[in-house]
């Protein structure tokens, strides 16, 4: 039987100003069966750090660029990471598509450049982007996620790459990329016998958490343990759950279990980001349903996320230390 081919398409652009937008990206990459990649897996990007990026864009088969009205944080080159990464992508020869938004002037205030000198640059960057590349323009971010869906599409039908290839069975572990030939190559197949964390590469991340009490509120960047929280709701997600579900699950982990209280909340983008770590480590799948004339999300655990949640005991993970935290948002519960 053939197998399902997915492919990883890094995404870059600016950060803060996109956050809304590259949530979107990401969930219809994972709805078209593509493993998003980009800053929300390895957190905000420094000089020593691209050359971990440049791993991740290398491990790519197609590199997604979206521009609004910032340049972004220099490198010691005098460019953006952005355009940085981009001209490593086009470097190694990684299918490049480009989406630029069609009138920046829109765009509301705090969320443009306003150095004369990064704005030159910003329009000096859409020219390089214009010129011999997969290009298209999005006004919105529901015009913005049908722009990502087209020029996904068209880029795997032009530009054929290997892609990853995921095993269903129950028995069979492995992800597999390859890189050599147009052959799918398999392992021979073996029963999950992974009994401690240390056998499963289970990432820590950065997510940033809202405490609110009233018209007061503090945002915190916390560490959160990516085992901790899967085995939590893993008995939640052996049925499909929709999106909204979804999040009221990882929020119940973290208001009941780990902080102890009813007012804080993830950020929107760091829901799209643990989405993105379980179904990466194969641990989730997410499909596209009809329910009620809309299209909705479903997330469910996959056969290895199953029977991996039944042989680790959740007891012997470490958590973080989240005494400074506690006593931050303590203090806001307590004004």
């Amino acid at each position: 039987m053939t197998k399902k081919r997915r492919y990883q398409v890094f995404v870059s652009s600016t950060y803060e100003d996109l956050i809304e937008e590259r949530a979107v990206i990401y969930d219809v990459l994972l709805r078209n069966d593509c493993i998003p990649a980009g800053m929300e897996l390895f957190g905000a990007v420094d000089q020593d750090q691209f050359e971990f990026i440049k791993t991740v864009i290398d491990e790519s088969d197609y590199y997604l660029v979206i521009v609004a009205a910032r340049y972004g944080t220099l490198t010691n080159e005098g460019i953006s990471y952005t355009e940085k990464e981009y001209d490593y992508a086009v470097q190694k020869r990684i299918p490049v598509s480009a989406l630029i938004h069609e009138n920046p002037q829109s765009i509301e205030s705090g969320k443009t450049d306003t150095d004369p000198e990064l704005f030159k640059r910003l329009n000096a960057f859409k020219e390089k982007l214009s010129s011999g590349r997969l290009r298209d323009f999005w006004r919105n971010r529901e015009d913005l996620a049908q722009k990502v869906a087209q020029s996904i599409k068209l880029q795997i039908e032009k530009n054929p790459r290997p892609g990853w290839v995921r095993d269903n069975d129950v028995s069979e572990i492995t992800l597999i990329k390859n890189t050599n030939t147009s052959e799918t190559k398999t392992e021979d197949n073996q029963e999950l016998e992974i009994y401690s964390l240390e056998d499963y590469p289970f990432p820590e991340i950065q997510v940033m958490l809202i405490c609110r009490n009233g018209n007061k509120g503090s945002n915190k960047e916390v560490t959160l343990d990516l085992a901790d929280l899967f085995f939590w709701i893993s008995s939640e997600i052996a049925t499909p759950l929709v999106e909204f579900e979804f999040q009221r699950n990882v929020n119940a982990y973290l208001k009941k279990d780990v902080f102890g209280y009813s007012t804080i909340e993830l950020r929107q983008d760091c829901y799209t980001s643990i989405k993105s770590h379980l179904f990466n480590l194969d641990l989730i799948n997410i499909e596209s349903k009809d329910i009620d004339g809309s299209t909705h999300n479903e997330i469910v655990i996959t056969n290895k996320g199953l029977k991996l949640s039944k042989n680790i005991q959740r007891k012997k993970i470490k958590r973080p230390d989240y005494s400074e935290i506690l006593a931050s948002f303590k203090k806001i519960a307590d004004d």
